[in-house]
């Protein structure tokens, strides 16, 4: 299950990577940066050029800003950190129900209600990270605008 994983996320990362640096992205979400905000689906690149490829195609560069490898770093931060919370969420509603389960069967065994009230407390602690995980673009962004 490991080695499925870590192909499912490494491989990908690889693969793009012997294409070389992308020269702008498409941001995914709006982004705030010095003071300028960025929309969502803005493609964002060097100051220079008018055109770029994303995956391929060539496209066309909608603000050119010299912050754009600042506004690409927060755009995947931002992807992470969003599959993070989801895949974290799912985890948490997975335990609420072992563990709910748990206790529901436990037939007065404390052993099997201690187990149960113990799932609630991973839920618990696995959704405090999950809104921590949310948090990490803006510490992100306040270490590179303090930088």
């Amino acid at each position: 299950m490991l080695t499925a994983i870590l192909f499912a996320f490494v491989v990908p990362v690889m693969v793009s990577g012997q294409a070389g640096p992308q020269e702008c992205c498409k941001l995914r979400k709006a982004i705030k940066l010095e003071g300028t905000t960025y929309s969502k689906d803005t493609v964002v690149g060097p100051m220079t050029g008018t055109t770029c490829v994303i995956n391929g195609v060539d496209t066309t560069v909608t603000q050119a800003t010299e912050q754009w490898g600042a506004l690409c770093i927060l755009n995947v931060v931002n992807s992470i950190t969003d599959w993070l919370f989801i895949i974290i969420v799912a985890i948490v509603v997975i335990f609420v129900l072992i563990g709910g389960f748990a206790i529901l069967t436990s037939a007065g065994d404390p052993a099997k209600v201690t187990k149960g009230q113990n799932y609630l407390i991973y839920a618990a602690v696995g959704m405090g990270v999950a809104l921590l995980a949310r948090a990490v673009p803006a510490l992100v962004l306040l270490i590179m605008q303090a930088g």
